[in-house]
């Protein structure tokens, strides 16, 4: 693999990770770099068992690349649009809380428009909840990233994952939520593939009738078992969702995510913003 791939792989994987949006009925969270994200999952809150959805986004990122911003290797900044169609089913005779899903992604670049790409997966999860006191997920999912420039495939991941998550009301307004989640995640190119163990935090807030808040905390240990690589990512975000009808949320976003690895290039810090239109039509 060559360092120009190498560079097109750092970029995609991160960007869509950063800016993949909700994929279920139950919630899945906004994401740190490199191709991981927490799947936080709670109870269906209706009976449908189809979910179509459309998310729309504009991001901006301060540092696309993901590279330490030293003098050699300067952190370049860039915004893109990202489309997400997903279709989300709800097995109704399982017992379990559970989903399976496909989605089709395109993202395009607004400066560097040789990194456009689109990406397809596949997956499936289930939560169970143990009495009043949390609830143990899991799940696994398969994807692949193609560029458009020459139609190749760069990238491809499956993703095993379990996890512990509980929630806690403070009042009618607010809530606090927290868990652990353990990601085994093989990728081709191999050097990729890597173990992951994250605690996380959060907060949930609502601000007015159709205005919620989310704050969210979460550090990463990974461990890439191809090579003698070491990371600790910490990842802070914000997002404010606007609820417009029971079809359409709009929502704004910032993020501040900062990686430090055991390879001095990998380190890095990245400033993330931007918005979008969300539509899902339950059957």
């Amino acid at each position: 693999m060559n360092n120009d791939m190498i560079r097109k792989f750092t970029v995609l994987t991160a960007l869509a990770v950063l800016l993949n949006p909700a994929l279920f009925a139950a919630a899945i969270d906004d994401l740190e770099p490199e191709f991981g994200n927490i799947v936080l999952l709670q109870p269906m809150q209706d009976h449908k068992w189809a979910q179509v959805t459309s998310d729309s986004e504009y991001v901006y990122t301060s540092n696309e690349l993901l590279l330490p911003d030293t003098g050699l290797q300067p952190a370049q900044n860039d915004g893109l649009f990202h489309e997400t169609l997903g279709l989300n089913v709800t097995p109704p005779a399982c017992p379990l809380n559970s989903l399976l899903f496909v989605r089709q992604e395109y993202v395009r670049y607004a400066e560097n428009k040789q990194y456009d790409y689109n990406a397809q997966s596949a997956g499936a999860q289930i939560s169970h909840p143990v009495e009043d006191w949390f609830s143990i997920y899991g799940g696994g999912s398969a994807e692949r990233l193609v560029l458009i420039g020459n139609n190749q495939t760069f990238f491809k991941a499956y993703d095993a994952q379990i996890g512990i998550w509980r929630q806690q009301k403070i009042n009618q307004s607010l809530a606090v939520y927290g868990g652990y989640q353990f990601d085994w995640r093989p990728s081709t190119p191999g050097e990729y593939s890597r173990i992951e163990n994250t605690p996380f935090i959060g907060l949930n807030a609502s601000l007015l009738p159709d205005l919620t808040a989310k704050l969210e905390y979460r550090i990463s240990a990974r461990e890439y078992t191809k090579q003698s690589r070491n990371d600790l990512n910490q990842y802070t975000g914000l997002t404010l969702t606007y609820n417009i009808n029971e079809y359409a949320d709009l929502s704004a976003f910032v993020s501040y995510s900062r990686n430090d690895s055991s390879i001095a290039t990998s380190d890095y810090e990245v400033f993330s913003g931007g918005g979008g239109l969300n539509l899902n039509v339950r059957f």
